[in-house]
């Protein structure tokens, strides 16, 4: 049970007794006492829902997200967002969140998307979101961006692959960072995005992947 919902079933034990304790003060007959706890016995059904509900929103979340992937950014600049990456074998059992550096010869606003599928660049989808990051006009200022997926499933050992488009932006060119200080990174980039899982490229790209 999660830490939350224990707080929430303690308050409502806390309350529970309150209301009727509210309810019987001052009780000196029966008909009184009735009159006293019908409204009490109101509240308490509006409390409870309350409290049940939060319960239930808290434990629909799942577990809170962790660090799966750590390959931190040791060296600006990279290359074209054309190019595609893997995960050799996923480490958790779901992706909420992928971290990327990005920078661009133009100053301006892009727009990016991120396609996470399973096994190869033609599996089946398992999500796609958008991030939009500012970059300036120097291809080795990087700027962080963040994709938040839904926490979905992912098998964990499976191969996870992921392509970039830019959606919109100030019409120059958009590089992704790849040089990163952690030496075993277990992400792979590859020339592009051809089935299965294109030309290897480089060992290790700069990103932070979150999940369960």
């Amino acid at each position: 049970m999660h830490a939350r919902c224990a707080s929430c079933l303690a308050s409502l034990a806390m309350l529970t007794l309150a209301v009727v304790a509210h309810a019987c003060k001052g009780a000196a007959t029966e008909t009184t006492m009735r009159r006293k706890l019908s409204p009490s016995r109101r509240l308490h059904s509006v409390v409870l829902f309350a409290l049940v509900t939060a319960c239930n929103s808290d434990r629909s979340l799942g577990p809170p997200a962790r660090d799966l992937i750590a390959c931190p950014l040791s060296a600006p600049g990279g290359d074209l967002v054309s190019r595609g990456f893997y995960i050799d074998s996923f480490p958790g059992t779901s992706l909420k969140e992928v971290h990327l550096w990005f920078s661009s010869n133009v100053a301006g606003t892009y727009q990016l998307r991120l396609t996470a599928q399973h096994n190869t660049f033609a599996g089946s989808v398992i999500g796609t979101t958008t991030a939009t990051v500012t970059t300036s006009a120097d291809p080795f200022d990087s700027a962080q961006a963040t994709f938040t997926f839904s926490a979905t499933n992912v098998p964990t050992g499976e191969v996870v692959a992921f392509s970039l488009v830019t959606l919109t932006g100030a019409g120059g060119s958009v590089f992704f960072a790849v040089f990163t200080s952690n030496a075993s990174c277990p992400v792979t980039e590859t020339e592009g995005t051809s089935p299965p899982l294109d030309a290897f490229r480089r060992a290790g790209i700069a990103i932070r992947v979150t999940g369960a």
